[in-house]
């Protein structure tokens, strides 16, 4: 039985894998535009009617979606948008029982009425900003941008241009090309409306970009010519192994199994707490961009003047990797465990309260595992790393109990001790009743 359920699920895998390949045009779509097939069958009637009470149709669901906003009912006032969107933006399918029987590309005829009337430009423009704002809030950030792209196509919207760039900036995995295209979304907001909120997030998103630049290589001259008269020393130098003196207690930590499986490929946490920028940098971090600056920077410099292009593309393309590691733990560490993000969607998938002491510790155990995981590899690639301050309270707490295993109990000694206070207290309260 086991072995037919096997093949069965095979089947299927392979069946759904078939039929894939037959709607990837579909399947590329923004959730929006799906949503034009979606709700094709409700509003077939609705579209052989006057346009006039087409576009009310669609001006009415746009109105409950902006209620629905007011209410923070993202997900909700994003379904009323679709299907304002789709009354005159929508997929027919030849396939009238398509539910039942699958997408498939050769099928879909994709409809546009745009033209139709000027009011649906003005209608399309507000739905999907307003579409972004909600995909936004609910971490569907390549939906957002999906949105943000159509309505720029009609309209050039600060509004849009800013909603755009907080997509490609809030996503935890949003990389250096993100952060340079959200500039420049920046910047085109702040063209057209030069408030403070615009050029605060400009200046906020660029100081990021910056954190995540790859560490400057140009050295000194002199170091350069050190390179260039004696290769030998700096490759010495770039392979020395740093001993710590003193044995620590994370010698024996184990490689969680997500490192053993993933190495630095495990981050990919969406941000589901809000952030406190006054928690301080973890010192393991700190000392990865240390180590980024130095001994990476070193290896680069004998692989280039080597003039070995392959290794040297290596060698950047994983100095760009620990970069982004370390960017996104740095922004992982700063979240406030016990300050949970409304709706966040692998919660619910998930079926985790945020609110719970225990989840949340769950995610800060997570968080020290690592960080923990950082500092072996850290320490593996010859490169002393000082205790953080947990390590330090924990070490103090060891030595505190240590002390108090190892501290003699008398209970005779204890109680004379014991006597003799009460005996100058007593001494004490009477003197200050003669004293009165």
């Amino acid at each position: 039985m086991n072995e037919f359920n096997q093949l069965m699920q095979q089947a299927v895998a392979i069946k759904s894998s078939e039929v894939k390949n037959q709607r990837k045009k579909f399947e590329a779509l923004p959730v929006f535009m799906k949503a034009g097939l979606y709700y094709w069958n409700e509003f077939i009637e609705l579209r052989k009617k006057q346009i006039d009470e087409r576009i009310a149709m669609s001006e009415q669901l746009k109105q409950q979606g902006n209620d629905l906003i007011k209410e923070g009912k993202y997900s909700k006032a994003a379904h009323e948008y679709e299907k304002s969107l789709s009354i005159f933006l929508y997929i027919e399918n030849k396939r009238l029982n398509w539910k039942n029987e699958g997408i498939f590309d050769e099928d879909l005829k994709y409809v546009d009425e745009i033209d139709l009337d000027p009011r649906i430009k003005d209608i399309r423009t507000k739905v999907l900003s307003n579409m972004a704002l909600c995909y936004l809030k609910e971490k569907q950030f390549s939906d957002a941008i999906s949105a943000c792209d159509m309505a720029l196509k009609l309209e050039s919207n600060p509004k849009v241009y800013f909603r755009r760039a907080l997509a490609r900036t809030t996503n935890l995995n949003a990389d250096e090309n993100d952060f340079e295209a959200a500039i420049i979304d920046l910047q085109a907001a702040y063209d057209i409306d030069p408030s403070d909120e615009i050029k605060k997030e400009l200046d906020k998103t660029q100081r990021e970009l910056n954190k995540m630049k790859r560490v400057d290589l140009k050295f000194s001259q002199s170091f350069i010519n050190d390179i260039k008269n004696s290769p030998q020393k700096i490759q010495e130098t770039s392979q020395q192994c740093v001993q710590d003196e003193e044995t620590d207690s994370d010698e024996d930590y184990e490689y969680s199994e997500d490192w053993q499986t993933y190495k630095f490929n495990t981050l990919l946490q969406e941000p589901s707490f809000e952030l406190d920028e006054r928690k301080d940098v973890p010192i393991e971090l700190i000392e990865l961009q240390k180590f980024i600056e130095t001994k990476c920077v070193q290896t680069l410099k004998y692989l280039d003047h080597l003039k070995d292009d392959t290794q040297s593309l290596k060698q950047r393309e994983f100095m760009s990797l620990l970069m982004k590691v370390r960017v996104k733990l740095e922004r992982i560490a700063k979240q406030d465990f016990s300050r949970p993000l409304e709706n966040i969607p692998s919660a619910k998938k998930f079926d985790l309260d945020l609110k719970d002491p225990a989840v949340q510790q769950e995610f800060q155990d997570q968080l020290q595992k690592n960080l923990m995981d950082l500092r072996k590899w850290l320490r593996e690639q010859g490169w002393k790393v000082p205790k953080s301050k947990q390590q330090i309270l924990r070490k103090i707490q060891q030595i505190s109990q240590q002390n108090q295993e190892n501290q003699p109990t008398n209970t005779k000694w204890d109680i004379l001790v014991l006597v003799i206070c009460i005996g100058i207290v007593i001494m004490s309260v009477i003197y200050n009743i003669q004293e009165l």
